[in-house]
C-alpha cells in the first residue's frame, strides 16, 4: 500500500477568478492529515528486528527485500523515527564523500589534524567517549570526518517491524486514514 493513497484530497487554488477568466484550483493530498497514532502503535510494538542497511541501500530497496513491496517505505522511516529522507537515512560512500567536500572544501581538509589551529579538528574527547576542553589532559583529537562518519554511521543499524506484525500495523493505518 502506498502511503499516501488513503490520504483525503484538498482543492489548492492556482490561480483567483478575474473577469476574463475562472479560478483554476487543482487537486492535491492533504499531507497534514494526523497520523499519530501509527507513531503510537509503533510504539506498542515489540517484536522488532535488526537490520544493517548496506552501501546504497534506500528505504524503498530496503522494504522490497523485507516485506516484498517498495511501498512500505514510510513504515521503516516511522519506526525509526526518520522524517527527512535526506538528511535522515544513511548516505552511500559515493553521497558522504560528496557531503564532505560540499561541507568542508575537501576529504582532507576534514581530516587534517596536524596542529590545533586545524581545520579538521572537530573537538576532543576523554578516555571515556564525553567531548572535553583541548588541554584536558589525555584528550584524543576528532576530526570533523570521523565526527560526520560517525553519525552518518549511527544510522546504519535500524528497526524493523517483524512480517507477521506488518497486517496488523496497515489494518490500523486504514482505520485511521
Amino acid at each position: 500500500m502506498k502511503y499516501f493513497t488513503k490520504f483525503p484530497q484538498t482543492q489548492f487554488l492556482l490561480y483567483p477568478a478575474t473577469r476574463k477568466t475562472p479560478a483554476k484550483y487543482i487537486s492535491l493530498v492533504d499531507i497534514t492529515t494526523n497520523i499519530r497514532f501509527i507513531k503510537h502503535v509503533l510504539e506498542n510494538i515489540v517484536l522488532f528486528n535488526t537490520y544493517s542497511v548496506k552501501d546504497g541501500e534506500t528505504p524503498e530497496i530496503v522494504s522490497e527485500l523485507i516485506y516484498e513491496t517498495p511501498h512500505l517505505h514510510w513504515i521503516i522511516m516511522l519506526l525509526n523515527e526518520m522524517y527527512d529522507y535526506r538528511n535522515d537515512w544513511l548516505m552511500d560512500s559515493i553521497t558522504f564523500e560528496k557531503y564532505i567536500i560540499d561541507k568542508y572544501g575537501s576529504i582532507e581538509a576534514s581530516q587534517d589534524i596536524s596542529t590545533p589551529e586545524s581545520s579538521g579538528i572537530y573537538g576532543y574527547i576523554d578516555e571515556r567517549g564525553l567531548y572535553v576542553d583541548s588541554d584536558y589532559i589525555g584528550a584524543t583529537i576528532i576530526s570533523k570526518y570521523d565526527y560526520e562518519m560517525k553519525i552518518n554511521e549511527a544510522k546504519r543499524d535500524i528497526k524493523l517491524i517483524d512480517k507477521t506484525l506488518l497486517p496488523f500495523v496497515l489494518d490500523q493505518f486504514n482505520s485511521v486514514i
